[in-house]
């Protein structure tokens, strides 16, 4: 894996642990978006969350520029922010369908099965770029998607909706995201790139309402507001940074796998908050979910 100049250099365990943890902030985000989505149409609520995201990241990238060496600066400025609006155009798509899934009602748990498919979507990707996947991850792969069958499945095998459908599409979306983050984030200051991606997320997402004339609600209602927030500064601007920073040094199957825990700390989640009960299909499909990161922890 490439070196990066704007990230210091430490142990690549710290990396995975900032994939870890922004998998675990996604995961607190599938409750957000449920109540979110009942509240608010798709892009009113996209558009909101990646608003606030924008606002929230624009301080510290400031700050973080400013620690960075005169010389450096105006190019790492401008390298940040090209590479910031090339991966807000996937994530727009990726994120905005996902929420369009919410509102033609997937339910959270098959959303996240559906998202999850985006560990199919990234080595595919790689593949036609010429990376071809290793076996023992493409049998993580496995692992992982039949553990999220389980985990988040309804019992009752439901019918194929229209909204599984945008799922589908939203993890398209995500696969593209991890492959441009990873070949084109190198010389970016990984705060002043998701700052940039976070506001022509939250750009594009007010022009196609205009366009499909689905238009976003002024004001922001007070029952979203706390929803709103809550996906907009932990699951946007956090959760993604921490993504940017895990992949200047992990690797975009790696990191496919290790986002696919956010099935499982959404269930966490599920049962401690809302109080959701656990069985065997859960704690099967955890197992095998975390079998498959560990599998390529140790062999790759």
């Amino acid at each position: 894996m490439r070196q990066n100049s704007c990230v210091p250099p430490t142990s690549e365990k710290w990396y995975v642990l900032s994939l870890l943890a922004a998998s675990v902030l996604w995961g607190s985000c599938y409750i957000s978006q449920a109540l979110g989505g009942n509240l608010l149409s798709p892009f009113s609520f996209v558009f909101y969350r990646y608003f606030f995201a924008a606002v929230s990241l624009l301080p510290p990238s400031l700050v973080a520029l400013r620690g960075v060496s005169p010389e450096k600066r105006m190019r790492t400025a401008s390298g940040s922010v090209k590479t910031g609006l090339l991966c807000g155009i996937p994530l727009f798509v990726g994120i905005l369908f996902q929420q369009i899934g919410f509102s033609e009602g997937t339910s959270a748990g098959k959303a996240a099965f559906l998202t999850s498919l985006y560990l199919l979507f990234v080595p595919m990707f790689g593949f036609f770029t010429g990376k071809r996947p290793t076996a023992a991850f493409l049998f993580a792969v496995l692992l992982a998607i039949s553990g999220s069958f389980l985990l988040c499945w309804p019992t009752e095998l439901a019918s194929f909706r229209r909204g599984d459908l945008f799922e589908i599409l939203g993890a398209l979306g995500f696969a593209l995201q991890i492959i441009v983050i990873e070949r084109f984030s190198a010389e970016s200051h990984p705060i002043v790139q998701s700052c940039a991606a976070c506001a022509i997320c939250a750009c594009l997402t007010l022009a196609a309402s205009f366009f499909l004339r689905d238009q976003v609600v002024f004001p922001l209602q007070g029952d979203a507001m706390l929803p709103v927030l809550y996906a907009g500064v932990f699951g946007s601007a956090v959760a993604d940074t921490l993504q940017f920073v895990g992949q200047k040094r992990v690797d975009p199957n790696t990191t496919s796998l290790l986002m696919s825990l956010e099935s499982v700390f959404g269930m966490l989640f599920g049962i401690l908050l809302l109080g959701e009960p656990v069985g065997f299909r859960e704690i099967l499909g955890s197992t095998l979910i975390l079998s498959s990161v560990l599998l390529v922890r140790f062999t790759e």
